[in-house]
């Protein structure tokens, strides 16, 4: 007589948990590694569509000699987008391109998208907008500046945020040094 051999082709809970549990690491690696692509993505968008306001700003300039119909301040929200009255014959490419940055820029209390010098000059302009990085990106009159703080010198890394006089030390692009 020959001895049954029992087959077994079932999974034991051992190997089911280890599988799972290895299928779970390589989710959450796959998962992290796609957040920060979104995440580089809509700073992307952020940069493109502040490059494209500067071309509305330079448009605007040499129409009507004055940037002062497309500064608008601090953006709080995409529907201050709407509120804030872009004016003149850019209005609404302004308005689209506002929208557009607003929804890629990282969120933050108190504004994340800026439009304008600060004081107001119709000769100076400026973009903020608030990246993924926890920093700003900056276009002005006066070039670019990438992932910065605009409170801290260029200088020497001062704080400068309740110093008027040293405004100017701010990264270029910033609102105050546009």
């Amino acid at each position: 007589m020959r001895a049954h051999l029992k087959k077994n082709f079932g999974f034991t809970l051992i190997e089911l948990l280890v599988v799972i549990s290895i299928i779970s690491l390589l989710s959450s690696i796959i998962f992290t590694v796609l957040d920060d692509t979104k995440s580089k993505a809509k700073d992307v968008a952020v940069k493109a569509g502040a490059r494209e306001f500067e071309k509305l700003f330079q448009m605007e300039y040499n129409d009507t000699g004055s940037y002062l119909n497309l500064e608008k301040w601090w953006i709080s929200s995409s529907s201050s987008c709407n509120s804030a009255g872009f004016g003149g014959t850019y209005a609404s490419q302004a308005l689209s391109i506002c929208k557009n940055i607003f929804a890629n820029a990282a969120p933050r209390s108190g504004g994340s998208v800026f439009f304008g010098p600060f004081p107001k000059d119709s000769q100076k302009y400026a973009i903020e907008a608030y990246l993924s990085t926890g920093h700003w990106f900056c276009v002005g009159s006066s070039g670019t500046s990438n992932n910065v703080d605009y409170w801290i010198s260029t200088l020497n890394g001062d704080d400068i945020s309740s110093i008027p006089s040293r405004w100017s030390e701010a990264p270029i692009g910033c609102n105050y040094n546009p």
